[in-house]
């Protein structure tokens, strides 16, 4: 009796196949290995959103009042300065008139500073 009631319990050995298992992992590790160099050969174009602004020249004609007028308002606009109230306030008789006189020396002398400003700390808006 003790031998029927052990031998209907079979002793299996376990038995795990791993090749299956390692030809899955073996491929999935060439894919990426292979797209991988697909990629690194394809460059994609990178988008450096922290991009260094390029410095941009500033020319002015200080013969002709008007325009130098127009070109610093809009940089006013553009960049923030201590001077650009003063220069705002003074640049209003050059603008809207047909005939202007010249630039007076205090107003040069402004302009100078405003663009010397812009040029060492350069603060955008």
């Amino acid at each position: 009796m003790n031998r029927d009631f052990f031998s209907t319990f079979e002793i299996y050995s376990i038995v795990i196949d791993f090749y299956p298992v390692i030809v899955v992992l073996s491929g999935l590790i060439a894919a990426l290995i292979l797209l991988y160099y697909l990629f690194k050969s394809f460059r994609l174009p990178v988008f450096n959103v922290l991009q260094k602004e390029k410095e941009e020249k500033i020319s002015l004609d200080l013969k002709d009042p008007k325009k130098t007028a127009y070109k610093v308002t809009f940089l006013i606009y553009k960049y923030d300065t201590p001077y650009n109230d003063q220069l705002l306030h003074r640049l209003e008789r050059f603008k809207y008139r047909k005939k202007v006189e010249k630039l007076d020396n205090e107003t040069v002398e402004l302009i100078k500073k405003f663009i010397e400003h812009i040029k060492e700390y350069g603060h955008r808006i």
